[in-house]
């Protein structure tokens, strides 16, 4: 689902944070009109952050905001609005024709906020870093940077998404972080990137400022003075800033929009809701009974009125997903007639009941359903509390939930959690095995997705 945000003219380099939603004004802070000046710091709001650590180290899942989109900066910036892909720290690339190779370009000129100048070695340090601590990149093969200017990738297979994780992985300093002794845990608290504002110029628990890098590569771009963060343990609190003309970029959900916000102030005051959001689902382990049956997984996902859940619990910002799990980032690639194909999408009760009675889940006394032991088939729904729509849409789904196809879902706030964890889970008691939390979209869960 999109989240809300507001735009302003702030450095390009914070173009890559523009994947949920976005609320516009100017840089007010509090006023009235917009502050052209150039000396206005941007003013951001964490809904789902209570306070603030001084953390900006980007191998660890509790960095600071604005780490990866502030102070560091990847070789390439994918825009998936529109697909575009912009070249960053790298001013090229090309591809060997057996796919085995990918060979970029660096930009001549650019240094760290230390004034270092950034080179190929940078890069290649940066990915054995990244391997080392956090894994990933199993079809890379080596790493190596014939000189200064050129970083050459070899792959130990074809592997056609490479030049999109590889151009969007964040590049750190050799000269700073080959002299950290434990680089998963040390907090950067003062970072050296290329980014566009580097210096924590201010920092307490509930708000923290960054300052312009005097070194930036783009001077140019850099229209502000800075940007502040400010800390919220739920959207309530960030989206009354907001109304309030407290902030300036938004980035969670508002309801009723045109009117909560929009309306006070319509010449200044707009929003944009983009189609490249993640799907919302359930994440269901199937390698636990009863969520192994792909029977079951269709009965669940048929209980559910997708319908009313986007129209009720997210303000119709989003609309039903289809079987491909697909968001509207990727319409180009979506098959229409694979989408149409598939009637487990669709809110048929009739037809949950009926598998759930063929895999063995048979009616109760009391008119719900069992597991095979006669134990009450139930579910309990996780999920974070820092944000109000995603209380709402567990909520929606359990009003919606027939009697007949088990007991309706209870919902349990977990408190706020990270924009990078999954935000919902679907578990069963204990006895049968509880859900595992993944990133990653399950088409089977899928139910709804921003709309176009």
């Amino acid at each position: 689902m999109p989240q809300s945000q507001r735009k302003t003219r702030s450095a390009l380099a914070l173009a890559a944070l523009l994947t949920g939603a976005v609320l516009l004004t100017g840089c007010t802070a509090g006023g009235t009109a917009a502050d052209t000046s150039g000396d206005q710091l941007l003013t951001i709001p964490r809904e789902d952050m209570g306070t603030f650590s001084r953390n900006f180290n980007p191998f660890t899942p509790n960095a600071a905001p604005m780490t990866q989109q502030a102070v560091y900066e990847s070789m390439l910036v994918y825009n998936p609005a529109d697909g575009a892909t912009t070249p960053w720290l790298a001013t090229e690339w090309t591809a060997s024709d057996d796919g085995l190779e990918l060979t970029f370009t660096m930009r001549d000129g650019v240094t760290w906020s230390d004034g270092e100048p950034m080179v190929a070695g940078d890069v290649a340090y940066t990915f054995e870093l990244q391997k080392e601590l956090l894994g990933g990149y199993e079809y890379l093969d080596t790493v190596e940077a014939d000189d200064d200017q050129t970083v050459r990738f070899v792959l130990n297979r074809p592997y056609s998404p490479a030049l999109y994780e590889i151009g969007q992985q964040i590049i750190v300093p050799q000269h700073i972080w080959e002299d950290i002794d434990d680089p998963a845990k040390d907090t950067n608290g003062t970072p050296v990137g290329t980014g566009p504002y580097t210096e924590v110029t201010s920092f307490q628990s509930q708000s923290f400022d960054l300052g312009k890098n005097p070194n930036y590569w783009q001077p140019e771009k850099q229209k502000i003075a800075g940007i502040r963060m400010l800390a919220f343990a739920g959207n309530d609190g960030a989206n009354l800033a907001a109304v309030n003309g407290e902030v300036d970029w938004a980035y969670q959900f508002m309801p009723d929009i045109e009117k909560s916000f929009v309306a006070k102030d319509p010449e200044h005051r707009q929003f944009w809701f983009p189609s490249t959001g993640s799907m919302i689902n359930w994440q269901l382990n199937t390698t636990k009974a009863p969520f192994d049956d792909v029977n079951v997984r269709k009965a669940l996902s048929m209980a559910v009125d997708r319908e009313q859940v986007t129209d009720i619990a997210m303000n119709g910002y989003a609309g039903p997903a289809d079987c491909t799990g697909l968001s509207g980032a990727y319409s180009t690639w979506t098959d229409a007639d694979t989408a149409a194909s598939c009637d487990w999408t669709n809110h048929d009760v009739d037809a949950a009941n009926a598998l759930f009675e063929k895999s063995g889940y048979p009616l109760g006394a009391d008119g719900t359903r069992t597991l095979p032991d006669g134990s009450p088939f139930t579910l309990d729904i996780s999920v974070g509390s820092a944000s109000s729509d995603w209380l709402s849409r567990p909520r929606s789904s359990r009003r919606t939930w027939p009697r007949s196809a088990s007991p309706p879902p209870s919902t349990h706030p977990t408190g706020p959690r990270s924009r990078r964890a999954t935000k919902t889970a679907v578990s069963t008691p204990e006895s049968s095995g509880a859900t595992t939390p993944r990133r990653r979209t399950s088409s089977s869960a899928a139910s709804c997705r921003p709309r176009r």
